[in-house]
């Protein structure tokens, strides 16, 4: 991908590259959760022609990070109504998260992304797939 952009962009000096993420819906922290989780996934298959639905989640206070390895970063928030909220980052895009949350660990975030279940060890977390982050304003 980056070397096409880069062969684009040497012959169209002009070229602006948008990175930006389609979003289908706006979240509260209380609604990710199993059952918005299970109504999310009535809409698949995902894939091509059938995109999984991107939500934002607003207004949200880092709690606590987990580095679990060079691929996954773990992090806690916590909203308004003292809810917590479990959220993944993998390594295409840990690094703008890790930068966010270090630089402005005392602010309230808006990050953008999709659900995820992780079952393991016969428990069963929702869990936020975080694609982008950006800080309140």
């Amino acid at each position: 991908k980056n070397f096409l952009i880069s062969k684009f962009k040497s012959s169209k000096p002009n070229f602006v590259q948008n990175n930006f993420i389609e979003i289908d819906g706006i979240l509260s922290a209380n609604a990710v959760n199993e059952k918005t989780y299970e109504e999310v996934s009535k809409l698949g298959p995902f894939g091509s022609g059938n995109s999984e639905p991107k939500f934002i989640v607003e207004d949200l206070s880092m709690i606590k990070i987990n580095f679990e390895n060079d691929f996954l970063l773990k992090v806690l928030f916590k909203n308004s109504s003292g809810l917590y909220l479990h959220g993944i980052c993998f390594k295409n895009n840990k690094e703008k998260v890790i930068d966010y949350l270090k630089n402005f660990k005392n602010h309230k975030f808006h990050i953008a992304g999709k659900l995820s279940c992780n079952d393991w060890n016969k428990q069963r977390v929702i869990e936020f797939i975080i694609e982008d982050i950006s800080l309140t304003h």
